[in-house]
């Protein structure tokens, strides 16, 4: 059995925008109060996107926050988002406020912004970034607790690998290879990103770590010098790959 996915409708999340300020108290709800917030008018529009029935993301514990469980868990049920739907912050910000509270509230408590923040515009910077889009949208895509999810998937699944979340686990393996790759404007290309990570395996089965901080951030830098002389959209993701081994290769020697 499925569920229909659903989403807000365009001029109800423009009202949780205006009024973001006047609703922080609700964020430290532990039930979703949209509902009642909007009341009797229909504030939400069924997708074609279904659900397995009783879908739920694994909630933080003490011993993780079980992204790469909870990212193959989502990606699965939704792999088949194009791209328009997966950069529609009316589908994200439903999950966030609605279908996934419980995980968002665990994972994201706004008690944390309240203890490091004193001003409210502060406080409400944190919760649009995390449960709504803000500022850049390739950012934004990375930085909602629900659609940050979706994408890690998208951007490092591998059908012809026997595991085809196997590069999944390693961009998730330290947040600073997340944040360096998937916060630049080649984020969105799957062929890049494979690239990038592949290169990081192939070069662990050699006894290289390239995910240590420096080298990883010398390969972004080189990478986007590349971005900036030929447009990586045209390059296959063997180029890509092929290009960056011969950084690498200048990396390992300037540190021998």
């Amino acid at each position: 059995m499925t569920t229909k996915v659903k989403c807000f409708r365009q001029a109800h999340l423009d009202q949780l925008h205006a009024n973001l300020l006047n609703l922080l108290a609700k964020y430290n709800n532990d039930e979703s109060w949209v509902e009642e917030f909007f009341g009797a008018a229909p504030w939400s529009s069924e997708t074609s996107l279904l659900f397995p029935a009783n879908f739920e993301l694994l909630n933080p514990d003490n011993n993780s926050h079980h992204d790469l469980e909870n990212t193959i868990r989502l990606h699965t049920a939704l792999r088949h988002l194009n791209i328009a739907q997966a950069t529609d912050e009316r589908l994200w910000a439903w999950l966030t406020h609605v279908q996934f509270w419980d995980y968002m509230r665990k994972r994201w408590p706004i008690e944390s912004y309240q203890k490091e923040f004193a001003k409210p515009t502060d406080i409400g910077v944190n919760i649009r970034d995390r449960y709504f889009f803000t500022g850049n949208r390739d950012r934004a895509l990375v930085h909602n607790g629900i659609a940050r999810l979706w994408w890690y998937g998208h951007v490092s699944y591998d059908a012809t690998r026997s595991n085809p979340y196997e590069l999944t686990a390693v961009l998730l393996q330290k947040l600073d290879i997340a944040q360096s790759l998937l916060e630049r404007s080649f984020s969105r290309n799957p062929a890049v990103t494979k690239a990038v990570l592949r290169v990081v395996v192939d070069q662990r089965a050699e006894g290289r770590d390239l995910s240590q901080r420096e080298n990883f951030r010398t390969l972004m830098k080189h990478l986007n010098r590349l971005g900036g002389i030929a447009v990586l959209d045209l390059l296959t993701e063997e180029d890509i790959k092929a290009e960056l081994e011969s950084k690498v290769r200048e990396i390992m020697a300037a540190s021998t």
